[in-house]
């Protein structure tokens, strides 16, 4: 009876601690899509906001200020052992090609596009980056959606076409912009997932592969004056933004 027993206490409290991981896996799960879309939500409002309300002139050198935090926060993380992930070396730059491109990309349409387009616009038409990550995967990885999931994503999908016709503010570059942010974002995710096997240390990699690569492109970028209009830096004025349209701090 004691070795029954025994066997009994041990399957219960095995069965137990099953049940307990399977409820913090859950928990992590939730967790990490929560603070994804809240992160999300908060990245897109405070573009918005500091490119149309304060009007901030060059998107250009918000993405430059995007990258160099980047870099900071991983190698932060780094050196107090938050994170770990390999350094950079003459190998890591040809294994991670051509994903520099679709960052770069994806960041100045994403950057672009939030400034040209009204918030919920561009919240409906980035709707199509899932379609296109369906595509992608199906063509490239062989992984094929069920049909469930595919009619959930044609119906998003009809749903911003039925929005963006009844768009007053139509703006064909803004409306160009996020279509190819939605482009990127899929092929982005698509080629990260076929190159690095979503490896957490390796896509921390090349987020800092890509900052260091591309940081100094946009650096040059802003110094010849390419995120600047006549209309938004003053034609005459020096280069400085107008008064009347400048808030404190800025």
């Amino acid at each position: 009876m004691g070795v029954v027993d025994g066997q009994t206490t041990s399957q219960g409290h095995s069965s137990s601690s099953g049940s307990d991981g399977r409820r913090y896996g859950m928990l992590q799960c939730f967790l990490a899509a929560f603070f994804y879309g809240a992160v999300s939500f908060l990245i897109t409002t405070i573009n918005k906001s500091v490119l149309t309300i304060y009007k901030f002139p060059s998107f250009q050198l918000v993405g430059i200020g995007q990258m160099i935090a980047t870099l900071v926060v991983l190698q932060l993380g780094k050196l107090f052992n938050i994170i770990q992930f390999p350094g950079l070396d003459s190998s890591t730059f040809s294994k991670v090609f051509p994903l520099p491109l679709f960052y770069l990309v994806n960041l100045v349409s994403g950057l672009g596009s939030t400034k040209r387009l009204s918030l919920p616009m561009f919240t409906v038409l980035r709707r199509f980056s899932i379609l296109f990550t369906m595509l992608l995967e199906g063509y490239l990885l062989q992984k094929h959606s069920s049909s469930r999931v595919k009619a959930v994503i044609w119906m998003m999908v009809a749903g911003a076409i039925i929005a963006a016709l009844d768009d007053l503010a139509f703006d064909m570059q803004g409306y160009v912009l996020i279509f190819l942010n939605d482009i990127c974002t899929a092929g982005n995710g698509v080629f990260l997932k076929k190159k690095l096997d979503i490896k957490v240390s390796e896509e921390q990699q090349y987020c800092v592969c890509s900052s260091v690569l591309l940081l100094q492109s946009g650096v040059d970028t802003c110094a010849k004056g390419g995120g600047c209009s006549h209309d938004s830096c003053g034609s005459g004025g020096g280069g400085r933004v107008s008064s009347q349209h400048s808030p404190p701090g800025f």
